[in-house]
């Protein structure tokens, strides 16, 4: 979104963020008619995300014969670039590299326009847009993009595409009817367009791309401004509006609200209040805090087991930017007669993935085997999520994870806390939970995010000293899950231990060996 020549010009990525959030519109547009509002920095991951959508769109650009292409390049006479892009629109050329496309005041760079074979007043044939994103499936989000392109096409050649293409991150062509789309697409555009000349009121409301917004600062200090439930740890929207149909607007009243709340169980309203008021009272000065939730059958502390010596604490490191994506470390701790040990198992391909998989599964079962009371112990859905991903990408493992899964070896800490109790942090991360027994982390990595940065820089670097930071990290996760069950252990209500019988059926599940050894560091 720029203001140019007394008026507001917009993009297709400008129709993408007004879906996603009106509010980052409105902001977007305050600034571009020069208000003193400051966006944020970009930080390492924005420009990691943009540097390998630049390389994903190369390599589909270099895909095609030179002489297939015409490239447009990019000048501040954008409507020359427009003229350059129907003059080899109308050559018949097999792909356009950056086509400038307008229609109104929609302006545009394409990422590619491919001829097809179907009759225009352009000739015998007619383009249709192709856009790559390095996600790995197509989001609606994309096809928003695409009609405006497409749009601006039908302008140029005096006939509408039929369909557009996007290339996903795993260089799968995936086509999108635009017939299905343009309606909706076409009144969100018309809505934009309304709103850049007659703009309404808007407010913050978190949404999934808020991480990357560059308005993010801004709307954290509203948040904190006017105490917003959106600071609530957990509070959901459909939770924030029938709190604030009620009157209930503030975190400071929520934690005095006395009553029922029309819509919502007393249950969820009580868990909301005593949310608000140990958050409450932590920012006033008060120590971590927690609140330990009525004991419910199958759930939060009962399904914490008892420990045993022989448990397992496990973490994974992975990259989702790698074409296919690719799980790169295998952390495990466990204490052994006294000692404690961390393995790491590395995977810098396909191949080492398998292995690894493989390997790491194998642990698991012997593992297990000789202490059936032991169990395997993580923090969210990731771990496992991963290993159902690749003992079926692979074929290897799927029996024995199956056992594994099937016998309740596997323990997701983050359901105890997220069922058991209410904390007074302001999330329910393993890191934010660390306040109640570990000190502060230091180190070069520190966040999931921090080790995909440096992962992504050692392939190009190579530097061994990269890995060990990750490696260092990974097992102050795995320490972390088992410093979290010992807590939860010791903060647990009297007689909530997971009711199930030990499995002594591990041996007959093994995997066979991987046929390489993998480097393994104890």
């Amino acid at each position: 979104m720029r203001f140019t020549e007394g008026r507001i010009i917009l993009s297709p990525s400008d129709l993408m963020r007004f879906q996603s959030c009106e509010h980052a519109s409105a902001l977007d547009l305050r600034y571009a008619r020069s208000e003193d509002l400051k966006p944020a920095e970009g930080g390492d991951d924005a420009a990691l995300l943009q540097k390998k959508g630049h390389a994903h769109e190369a390599r589909y650009l270099d895909s095609f014969l030179p002489d297939e292409v015409v490239s447009i390049e990019r000048t501040p006479d954008f409507l020359g670039a427009v003229a350059r892009t129907l003059s080899a629109m109308r050559a018949g050329t097999r792909v356009i590299y950056q086509g400038a496309l307008k229609m109104g005041v929609w302006q545009g760079w394409s990422d590619f326009l491919e001829r097809v074979d179907i009759p225009s007043s352009l000739g015998p044939w007619a383009s249709e847009v192709v856009d790559t994103k390095l996600k790995r499936r197509a989001d609606p989000k994309h096809a928003l993009q695409l009609s405006v392109y497409s749009r601006a096409v039908a302008q140029l050649q005096g006939h509408a595409p039929q369909n557009a293409h996007v290339v996903i991150g795993t260089n799968e062509r995936v086509s999108i009817a635009l017939e299905d789309v343009c309606f909706y697409a076409d009144r969100l555009a018309e809505r934009l367009e309304l709103f850049v000349t007659n703009s309404w009121d808007t407010k913050p409301e978190p949404v999934s791309a808020c991480g990357l917004c560059r308005w993010r600062d801004l709307c954290s200090a509203h948040y904190e401004a006017v105490d917003s439930l959106v600071r609530v740890a957990g509070i959901t929207r459909t939770q924030r509006v029938k709190l604030e149909r009620a009157g209930v607007t503030t975190a400071r009243a929520l934690a005095s609200l006395a009553g029922r709340v029309p819509g919502m169980q007393v249950e969820t309203t009580e868990r909301l209040r005593t949310q608000a008021r140990l958050q409450l009272q932590r920012l006033a000065g008060s120590g971590p805090s927690i609140e330990v939730k009525e004991l419910e059958t199958g759930r939060g502390f009962a399904r914490l087991p008892p420990p045993s010596k022989g448990d397992l604490f496990f973490d994974m490191e992975g990259d989702p930017l790698v074409e296919g994506g690719l799980e790169y470390l295998f952390g495990v701790y466990a204490e052994e007669r006294g000692d404690s040990q961390f393995r790491a198992w590395w995977a810098h391909t396909p191949e080492e993935e398998r292995q690894a998989t493989e390997v790491v599964i194998n642990f698991f079962v012997t593992r297990l085997s000789s202490d059936p009371n032991a169990h395997i112990y993580h923090y969210n859905h990731y771990e496992v999520t991963a290993l159902k991903r690749l003992t079926q990408r692979y074929g290897v493992g799927e029996v024995a994870l199956d056992h594994l899964l099937r016998s309740k070896k596997f323990v997701d800490l983050y359901r105890v806390v997220q069922q058991g109790l209410i904390c007074s942090e302001d999330g329910y991360s393993l890191k934010d939970l660390e306040v109640f027994y570990m000190g502060e982390r230091d180190g070069a990595v520190s966040t999931a995010g921090d080790s995909i940065i440096a992962y992504e820089t050692w392939l190009e670097s190579r530097d061994q000293r990269i890995l060990d930071d990750i490696e260092r990290y990974n097992e102050v996760d795995c320490r972390s899950t088992k410093g979290l069950r010992d807590w939860l252990v010791s903060v647990r209500p009297k007689s909530a231990w997971l009711d199930s019988a030990p499995s002594t059926e591990l041996e007959g599940v093994l995997v066979d060996p991987a046929r390489e050894t993998l480097k393994v560091r104890c």
